[in-house]
Protein backbone atom coordinates (compact mmCIF):
# COMPACT_ATOMS: atom_id res chain seq x y z
CA UNK A 1 0.00 0.00 0.00
CA UNK A 2 1.50 3.27 -0.60
CA UNK A 3 1.91 6.30 1.68
CA UNK A 4 -0.56 8.33 -0.16
CA UNK A 5 -3.33 5.41 0.45
CA UNK A 6 -2.16 4.83 4.10
CA UNK A 7 -3.04 8.35 4.44
CA UNK A 8 -6.39 7.99 2.94
CA UNK A 9 -7.16 4.95 5.46
CA UNK A 10 -5.74 7.21 8.80
CA UNK A 11 -7.81 10.62 8.05
CA UNK A 12 -10.82 10.45 10.43
CA UNK A 13 -14.25 10.86 8.20
CA UNK A 14 -15.83 13.07 10.66
CA UNK A 15 -14.39 15.69 11.91
CA UNK A 16 -17.49 17.00 14.78
CA UNK A 17 -16.20 16.04 18.13
CA UNK A 18 -18.29 14.27 20.54
CA UNK A 19 -16.90 16.13 23.54
CA UNK A 20 -17.73 19.84 24.76
CA UNK A 21 -14.08 20.61 26.10
CA UNK A 22 -12.13 23.64 24.63
CA UNK A 23 -9.59 21.29 23.46
CA UNK A 24 -11.61 18.97 21.39
CA UNK A 25 -14.02 21.71 19.97
CA UNK A 26 -10.55 24.00 18.64
CA UNK A 27 -8.84 20.48 17.23
CA UNK A 28 -12.30 19.95 15.34
CA UNK A 29 -11.94 23.51 13.93
CA UNK A 30 -8.01 23.19 13.71
CA UNK A 31 -8.31 19.51 11.36
CA UNK A 32 -11.37 21.12 9.29
CA UNK A 33 -8.77 24.01 8.51
CA UNK A 34 -5.68 22.01 8.17
CA UNK A 35 -7.02 18.86 6.16
CA UNK A 36 -9.45 21.20 4.22
CA UNK A 37 -6.24 23.11 2.44
CA UNK A 38 -4.48 19.94 1.26
CA UNK A 39 -5.10 18.42 -1.75
CA UNK A 40 -6.92 15.43 -2.70
CA UNK A 41 -7.70 14.88 0.80
CA UNK A 42 -11.45 13.33 1.09
CA UNK A 43 -13.16 14.42 4.52
CA UNK A 44 -16.01 15.36 5.94
CA UNK A 45 -15.74 18.95 5.96
CA UNK A 46 -17.40 21.04 8.47
CA UNK A 47 -20.61 23.08 7.74
CA UNK A 48 -20.72 26.76 8.28
CA UNK A 49 -23.26 25.97 10.98
CA UNK A 50 -20.63 24.05 12.32
CA UNK A 51 -18.31 26.54 12.14
CA UNK A 52 -20.15 29.14 13.72
CA UNK A 53 -21.41 26.61 17.05
CA UNK A 54 -17.45 25.43 17.25
CA UNK A 55 -16.38 29.19 17.64
CA UNK A 56 -19.29 29.91 20.23
CA UNK A 57 -19.24 27.79 21.95
CA UNK A 58 -14.84 28.38 22.13
CA UNK A 59 -14.96 31.68 22.80
CA UNK A 60 -17.33 30.56 26.01
CA UNK A 61 -14.37 29.27 27.38
CA UNK A 62 -12.68 32.47 27.33
CA UNK A 63 -12.40 34.13 30.60
CA UNK A 64 -12.35 37.89 31.89
CA UNK A 65 -8.33 37.73 32.68
CA UNK A 66 -8.29 36.67 28.82
CA UNK A 67 -7.31 33.13 29.84
CA UNK A 68 -9.29 29.85 28.34
CA UNK A 69 -10.65 27.00 30.93
CA UNK A 70 -10.94 23.71 30.23
CA UNK A 71 -14.84 23.99 29.87
CA UNK A 72 -17.01 26.89 29.50
CA UNK A 73 -17.35 28.07 33.17
CA UNK A 74 -14.19 26.76 34.37
CA UNK A 75 -10.66 28.85 35.75
CA UNK A 76 -8.00 29.83 33.06
CA UNK A 77 -5.70 27.24 32.70
CA UNK A 78 -1.98 27.99 31.00
CA UNK A 79 -1.27 24.58 29.58
CA UNK A 80 -5.01 25.00 27.45
CA UNK A 81 -4.89 28.59 26.60
CA UNK A 82 -0.75 27.29 25.11
CA UNK A 83 -2.59 25.02 23.21
CA UNK A 84 -5.05 26.86 21.66
CA UNK A 85 -2.99 29.61 20.53
CA UNK A 86 -0.62 27.21 18.91
CA UNK A 87 -3.62 25.77 17.28
CA UNK A 88 -5.07 29.33 16.10
CA UNK A 89 -1.83 30.38 15.15
CA UNK A 90 -1.48 27.46 12.83
CA UNK A 91 -4.80 28.80 10.85
CA UNK A 92 -3.42 32.13 10.19
CA UNK A 93 -6.32 34.14 8.16
CA UNK A 94 -8.45 31.26 8.14
CA UNK A 95 -8.76 31.88 12.32
CA UNK A 96 -12.73 32.92 12.60
CA UNK A 97 -12.87 36.93 13.54
CA UNK A 98 -14.52 35.98 17.15
CA UNK A 99 -11.57 33.71 17.80
CA UNK A 100 -8.98 35.98 16.67
CA UNK A 101 -10.04 38.81 18.99
CA UNK A 102 -9.68 36.78 21.80
CA UNK A 103 -5.89 36.01 21.11
CA UNK A 104 -4.52 38.91 22.30
CA UNK A 105 -6.05 39.08 25.63
CA UNK A 106 -4.83 35.25 26.02
CA UNK A 107 -0.89 35.94 25.09
CA UNK A 108 -1.49 38.70 28.05
CA UNK A 109 -2.95 36.32 30.27
CA UNK A 110 0.37 33.85 29.42
CA UNK A 111 2.60 37.32 29.89
CA UNK A 112 1.29 37.67 33.56
CA UNK A 113 1.41 34.10 34.51
CA UNK A 114 5.05 33.77 33.26
CA UNK A 115 5.95 36.98 35.34
CA UNK A 116 3.30 36.15 38.31
CA UNK A 117 4.71 35.89 41.94
CA UNK A 118 3.37 32.58 42.48
CA UNK A 119 4.19 30.95 39.32
CA UNK A 120 1.96 27.14 38.61
CA UNK A 121 3.48 24.31 39.09
CA UNK A 122 3.51 22.08 35.64
CA UNK A 123 1.60 19.53 36.97
CA UNK A 124 -0.95 21.72 37.63
CA UNK A 125 -1.39 23.45 34.41
CA UNK A 126 1.36 25.92 34.49
CA UNK A 127 4.54 26.68 31.59
CA UNK A 128 8.03 26.04 31.53
CA UNK A 129 10.33 28.99 30.31
CA UNK A 130 11.15 27.23 26.98
CA UNK A 131 6.67 26.07 26.55
CA UNK A 132 6.15 30.16 27.07
CA UNK A 133 8.64 31.11 24.61
CA UNK A 134 7.68 28.59 22.61
CA UNK A 135 4.26 29.89 22.16
CA UNK A 136 4.77 33.49 22.73
CA UNK A 137 6.97 33.76 19.67
CA UNK A 138 4.27 33.16 17.28
CA UNK A 139 2.68 36.42 18.17
CA UNK A 140 5.94 38.82 18.24
CA UNK A 141 3.35 42.22 17.44
CA UNK A 142 1.63 41.48 21.06
CA UNK A 143 2.91 43.86 23.70
CA UNK A 144 4.51 42.19 26.24
CA UNK A 145 2.55 42.24 29.90
CA UNK A 146 4.96 42.02 32.80
CA UNK A 147 2.57 44.21 35.34
CA UNK A 148 5.03 45.98 37.59
CA UNK A 149 7.35 43.11 38.20
CA UNK A 150 11.30 43.22 37.38
CA UNK A 151 12.18 41.27 34.47
CA UNK A 152 16.15 40.76 35.38
CA UNK A 153 16.21 37.26 36.14
CA UNK A 154 13.59 36.45 33.39
CA UNK A 155 15.76 38.05 30.66
CA UNK A 156 19.08 36.86 32.20
CA UNK A 157 17.16 33.42 32.28
CA UNK A 158 15.71 34.25 28.84
CA UNK A 159 19.62 34.76 27.47
CA UNK A 160 21.00 31.54 28.81
CA UNK A 161 18.52 29.76 27.27
CA UNK A 162 18.14 31.20 23.89
CA UNK A 163 21.33 32.37 23.07
CA UNK A 164 24.19 30.33 25.21
CA UNK A 165 27.62 32.03 25.08
CA UNK A 166 29.75 28.82 25.63
CA UNK A 167 27.87 25.67 24.39
CA UNK A 168 24.68 25.22 23.04
CA UNK A 169 23.64 22.89 25.92
CA UNK A 170 20.49 20.58 25.95
CA UNK A 171 22.79 17.78 25.07
CA UNK A 172 20.82 14.74 24.37
CA UNK A 173 17.56 16.54 25.00
CA UNK A 174 16.55 16.38 21.10
CA UNK A 175 12.81 18.03 21.91
CA UNK A 176 14.12 20.27 23.71
CA UNK A 177 16.29 21.59 20.70
CA UNK A 178 13.64 20.92 18.72
CA UNK A 179 11.77 23.42 20.58
CA UNK A 180 14.34 25.86 20.77
CA UNK A 181 14.89 26.29 16.95
CA UNK A 182 11.89 26.48 16.70
CA UNK A 183 11.64 29.42 18.74
CA UNK A 184 14.32 31.32 17.09
CA UNK A 185 12.79 30.14 13.76
CA UNK A 186 9.51 32.22 14.75
CA UNK A 187 11.73 35.36 16.18
CA UNK A 188 13.62 35.36 13.07
CA UNK A 189 10.53 35.56 10.78
CA UNK A 190 9.81 39.09 10.61
CA UNK A 191 11.09 42.41 12.59
CA UNK A 192 8.07 42.19 15.31
CA UNK A 193 10.06 39.06 16.26
CA UNK A 194 13.42 40.73 16.45
CA UNK A 195 11.75 43.47 18.17
CA UNK A 196 9.94 40.65 20.56
CA UNK A 197 13.63 39.39 20.96
CA UNK A 198 15.16 42.99 22.14
CA UNK A 199 12.34 43.13 24.83
CA UNK A 200 13.02 40.06 26.12
CA UNK A 201 16.49 40.38 26.76
CA UNK A 202 18.95 40.05 24.01
CA UNK A 203 19.36 43.29 23.12
CA UNK A 204 23.02 43.55 21.53
CA UNK A 205 23.44 41.92 18.13
CA UNK A 206 20.16 40.13 18.37
CA UNK A 207 19.40 39.15 15.20
CA UNK A 208 23.12 37.83 14.93
CA UNK A 209 23.04 36.43 18.14
CA UNK A 210 19.82 34.22 17.16
CA UNK A 211 21.29 33.08 13.68
CA UNK A 212 24.00 31.89 15.34
CA UNK A 213 22.18 29.76 17.43
CA UNK A 214 19.66 28.81 15.41
CA UNK A 215 22.50 27.46 13.12
CA UNK A 216 24.23 25.65 15.45
CA UNK A 217 20.86 23.27 16.63
CA UNK A 218 20.20 22.84 13.35
CA UNK A 219 23.45 20.98 13.12
CA UNK A 220 22.77 19.30 15.78
CA UNK A 221 19.46 18.19 15.39
CA UNK A 222 21.03 17.02 12.50
CA UNK A 223 23.41 14.68 13.70
CA UNK A 224 21.21 13.34 15.95
CA UNK A 225 19.11 11.63 13.83
CA UNK A 226 18.85 8.52 12.71
CA UNK A 227 18.06 5.60 10.27
CA UNK A 228 15.02 3.39 11.50
CA UNK A 229 15.65 -0.17 10.27
CA UNK A 230 11.88 -0.21 8.83
CA UNK A 231 12.73 2.77 6.76
CA UNK A 232 13.10 6.54 7.17
CA UNK A 233 14.72 8.66 9.83
CA UNK A 234 13.48 9.32 13.37
CA UNK A 235 14.84 10.56 16.62
CA UNK A 236 15.36 8.32 19.65
CA UNK A 237 13.72 9.46 22.97
CA UNK A 238 12.68 12.38 21.60
CA UNK A 239 10.33 12.50 23.85
CA UNK A 240 10.77 10.66 27.52
CA UNK A 241 9.28 9.67 29.19
CA UNK A 242 6.49 12.89 29.57
CA UNK A 243 3.70 13.22 27.46
CA UNK A 244 1.45 15.90 27.89
CA UNK A 245 -0.83 18.61 25.59
CA UNK A 246 2.27 20.30 24.26
CA UNK A 247 5.02 17.15 24.34
CA UNK A 248 4.24 13.84 22.53
CA UNK A 249 6.59 11.66 20.33
CA UNK A 250 4.15 12.40 17.40
CA UNK A 251 3.94 15.92 18.21
CA UNK A 252 7.40 16.56 18.24
CA UNK A 253 8.55 14.43 15.39
CA UNK A 254 5.99 16.79 13.14
CA UNK A 255 7.91 20.10 14.76
CA UNK A 256 11.36 17.91 13.52
CA UNK A 257 9.77 17.41 10.17
CA UNK A 258 9.13 21.24 9.64
CA UNK A 259 12.23 22.34 10.95
CA UNK A 260 14.50 20.30 9.11
CA UNK A 261 12.26 20.90 5.66
CA UNK A 262 12.49 24.57 6.30
CA UNK A 263 16.60 24.42 7.21
CA UNK A 264 17.14 22.75 3.98
CA UNK A 265 17.57 19.22 5.53
CA UNK A 266 15.01 17.79 3.25
CA UNK A 267 16.22 13.84 3.04
CA UNK A 268 15.76 13.71 6.92
CA UNK A 269 12.09 15.71 6.69
CA UNK A 270 11.30 13.04 4.07
CA UNK A 271 12.49 10.59 6.36
CA UNK A 272 10.96 11.29 9.52
CA UNK A 273 7.12 11.18 7.13
CA UNK A 274 7.98 7.69 6.15
CA UNK A 275 8.87 6.82 9.77
CA UNK A 276 5.56 8.38 10.95
CA UNK A 277 3.49 6.29 8.51
CA UNK A 278 5.16 3.05 9.48
CA UNK A 279 4.61 3.67 13.19
CA UNK A 280 1.01 4.40 12.80
CA UNK A 281 0.89 0.88 11.49
CA UNK A 282 1.97 -0.57 15.04
CA UNK A 283 0.66 2.07 17.81
CA UNK A 284 -2.44 4.04 18.40
CA UNK A 285 -2.23 7.30 17.87
CA UNK A 286 -5.81 8.51 16.80
CA UNK A 287 -6.04 10.11 20.59
CA UNK A 288 -2.72 11.92 20.50
CA UNK A 289 -3.13 15.80 20.36
CA UNK A 290 -0.94 15.75 17.57
CA UNK A 291 -2.59 13.22 15.06
CA UNK A 292 -3.71 15.39 12.41
CA UNK A 293 -1.27 17.85 12.53
CA UNK A 294 1.28 15.23 11.63
CA UNK A 295 -0.54 13.55 8.92
CA UNK A 296 -1.37 16.34 7.45
CA UNK A 297 3.08 17.29 7.47
CA UNK A 298 3.18 13.88 5.89
CA UNK A 299 0.37 15.32 3.16
CA UNK A 300 3.13 18.15 2.53
CA UNK A 301 5.84 15.39 1.75
CA UNK A 302 7.80 15.21 -2.12
CA UNK A 303 5.65 12.80 -4.12
CA UNK A 304 8.48 10.24 -4.12
CA UNK A 305 7.56 10.19 -0.67
CA UNK A 306 3.97 10.02 -1.30
CA UNK A 307 4.47 7.08 -3.42
CA UNK A 308 6.67 4.99 -1.44
CA UNK A 309 4.69 1.58 -1.32
CA UNK A 310 4.57 -0.39 2.16
CA UNK A 311 4.31 -4.17 2.18
CA UNK A 312 2.02 -6.01 4.52
CA UNK A 313 3.91 -9.67 4.95
CA UNK A 314 1.24 -12.17 7.13
CA UNK A 315 1.98 -16.31 6.78
CA UNK A 316 0.52 -19.44 8.99
CA UNK A 317 2.36 -22.24 9.57
CA UNK A 318 1.57 -25.45 11.87
CA UNK A 319 4.76 -27.27 13.95
CA UNK A 320 4.71 -29.51 16.68
CA UNK A 321 5.25 -27.65 20.02
CA UNK A 322 9.00 -28.63 20.98
CA UNK A 323 10.06 -26.38 17.14
CA UNK A 324 8.21 -23.42 17.90
CA UNK A 325 10.45 -20.64 18.63
CA UNK A 326 10.11 -17.47 20.24
CA UNK A 327 9.35 -14.04 18.32
CA UNK A 328 8.53 -10.91 19.18
CA UNK A 329 8.37 -8.40 16.49
CA UNK A 330 11.88 -7.49 16.92
CA UNK A 331 11.54 -8.04 20.89
CA UNK A 332 13.28 -10.15 23.31
CA UNK A 333 12.95 -11.99 27.20
CA UNK A 334 14.96 -14.23 28.41
CA UNK A 335 15.10 -15.46 32.13
CA UNK A 336 17.64 -16.82 33.98
CA UNK A 337 17.55 -18.09 37.79
CA UNK A 338 21.28 -18.22 39.75
CA UNK A 339 21.83 -20.09 42.82
CA UNK A 340 25.00 -18.86 45.00
CA UNK A 341 26.40 -17.17 41.59
CA UNK A 342 26.08 -20.41 39.55
CA UNK A 343 23.26 -20.22 37.07
CA UNK A 344 20.61 -23.29 37.34
CA UNK A 345 19.63 -25.99 34.74
CA UNK A 346 17.27 -28.10 34.26
CA UNK A 347 17.71 -31.26 37.00
CA UNK A 348 19.20 -28.90 39.49
CA UNK A 349 17.88 -29.71 43.52
CA UNK A 350 16.34 -26.91 45.45
CA UNK A 351 15.94 -27.12 48.84
CA UNK A 352 13.76 -25.29 51.25
CA UNK A 353 15.41 -21.48 52.14
CA UNK A 354 17.53 -21.01 48.94
CA UNK A 355 17.68 -17.40 48.04
CA UNK A 356 17.92 -17.37 44.14
CA UNK A 357 18.10 -14.58 41.97
CA UNK A 358 16.25 -14.25 38.78
CA UNK A 359 17.44 -12.03 36.22
CA UNK A 360 15.63 -11.25 33.06
CA UNK A 361 17.18 -10.11 29.92
CA UNK A 362 15.34 -7.44 27.47
CA UNK A 363 16.40 -6.97 24.09
CA UNK A 364 14.92 -4.82 21.73
CA UNK A 365 16.21 -3.67 18.26
CA UNK A 366 14.76 0.09 18.49
CA UNK A 367 13.99 2.79 21.18
CA UNK A 368 10.61 2.51 22.73
CA UNK A 369 8.68 4.54 24.81
CA UNK A 370 7.47 2.45 27.49
CA UNK A 371 8.26 -0.99 28.42
CA UNK A 372 5.95 -2.93 30.76
CA UNK A 373 7.38 -6.44 32.31
CA UNK A 374 4.94 -9.22 33.95
CA UNK A 375 7.00 -11.49 36.11
CA UNK A 376 5.15 -14.07 37.78
CA UNK A 377 7.29 -16.60 39.89
CA UNK A 378 7.21 -20.14 39.43
CA UNK A 379 5.25 -22.27 41.58
CA UNK A 380 6.91 -22.83 45.02
CA UNK A 381 8.98 -19.54 44.83
CA UNK A 382 7.68 -16.71 46.95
Amino acid sequence: ISIRAMLGEAIPKELYPEDEDVLSLSAALWADNLLGSLDGVQVQKLSDEQKAGLTGKIAACANSNGGFGWFAGMNSSPIITAVLLERFSGMGAACPEEIARLLPAAVSYLDREMFSRQIRPLWCGGLSLAQYLHVRALYPSVALDTGDLTRREFRKAVREYLVPSDEAGLNGLVFAKARRLSTLHALLSDDAGIRLAKEIGITVMTGRRLSGSLARDIESLSQYAEKHVSGGFYYPNAVMPWRGLLESELYAHSMLCKLMESCGRTEIAEGIRLWIMVQKETQKWEADPGYIEALATVMQGSEETLATRVIALTATRELPFEAIRAAGNGFTVEKEFYLNGKRLADGDTLHVGDRLTAIYKIWNEENRSFVRLSVPRNAALR
